[in-house]
């Protein structure tokens, strides 16, 4: 059993001894929640670690606060394995400001960049998850004008802070963009619009 399952399955029990009854998909909900927890503060701990030593923790501190608000009504796809996290988060929390410390956008490719941003917005989001399908079409359109309004807010402020800052959040907001699309779920073998299996699943039953 990994670490991450040993810290699920025992915060769980705790939880379920101190919290009154619930039912064992409730349970099954929380134990996942756990284990993704403890996963995420393990990857934040080790890239803020190689962060510090490569001597771009504020640049990376900047990259991964655009990226997690974008994610917040965007979604997207999450990888099947730890190693996968760790690759497509790095890329994004080290790999962009690493590359923003040799080469700056312009202004006219920025807003390129932005332009991109919005259609694959309006097209893709909100992309969900296996374990998280985003049910109710009402409900992914306000999660899709969410994320255009965050996200947006957040291109527009690139643009006040010096141009490095700048020029991570804008990438930031392209990796959240290439996270919900369709190309991205197949190239990692997930399943995509999840919810379309759920509620034929309710609308047959």
């Amino acid at each position: 059993m990994s670490n991450a399952k040993k810290f699920s399955s025992a915060a769980g029990s705790w939880i379920e001894k101190h919290s009154g009854e619930k039912s064992e998909n409730e349970m099954k909900i929380i134990r996942y929640g756990l284990e993704v927890l403890y996963l995420n503060i393990i990857k934040i701990v080790v890239l803020i670690m190689i962060s510090y030593f490569a001597g771009i923790i504020e640049y990376t501190l900047v990259a991964a606060l655009t990226f997690s608000l974008a994610r917040i009504f965007g979604f997207g796809m999450h990888a099947k394995s730890t190693w996968g996290c760790y690759v497509a988060t790095g890329s994004i929390y080290i790999g962009i400001p690493l590359m923003m410390k040799s080469i700056h956008l312009g202004i006219i490719f920025r807003i390129f960049l932005i332009i991109l941003m919005f259609i694959g917005l309006w097209l893709y989001a909100p992309a969900d998850t296996e374990q998280r399908p985003i049910l109710g079409e009402k409900k992914r359109f306000r999660f899709k004008i969410k994320a255009i309004i965050l996200m947006g807010t957040l291109a527009g402020f690139s643009f006040a802070v010096p141009q490095i800052y700048g020029d991570i959040m804008i990438l930031s907001l392209i990796g959240e963009v290439i996270m919900i699309l369709p190309i991205t779920y197949k190239l990692f073998s997930r399943g995509y619009r999840n919810y379309e299996t759920y509620e034929c699943t309710i609308k047959c039953s």
